[in-house]
């Protein structure tokens, strides 16, 4: 989800908040937590929770603009689905084993 978000656009903070919080705030653990250790353990796992989540996405954000002008970002849409690099392809395409149209003898239109 964090991938496709910075694919769309969205800042880095975003994207760190999204992926640190869904699973950090997650309502149904919450409510499971109030109902096995009781209320105490859930306000302090939301509490936390919520300043994990602001902490991750100010850290982001602060790594993200020194990034700008340091070292060259990486443009979200040179990523592929596990979020590593994709490699460019350079240099000469590689000729396709079969033969062009006129190495059979057919007219090409």
């Amino acid at each position: 989800m964090a991938v496709g978000l910075r694919r769309n656009g969205a800042s880095p903070g975003a994207a760190a908040t999204l992926w640190i919080g869904n699973p950090t705030l997650n309502p149904a653990v919450l409510v499971f937590i109030v109902l096995t250790l009781g209320w105490a353990w859930a306000a302090l796992r939301l509490v936390l929770g919520l300043a994990l989540v602001v902490a991750a996405a100010a850290v982001t954000m602060r790594l993200a603009t020194t990034t700008r002008t340091g070292a060259p970002q990486v443009d979200a849409d040179t990523l592929d689905a596990s979020g590593a690099p994709v490699k460019e392809r350079r240099g000469r395409r590689r000729r396709s084993r079969r033969g062009s149209a006129a190495s059979y003898g057919w007219r090409s239109s």
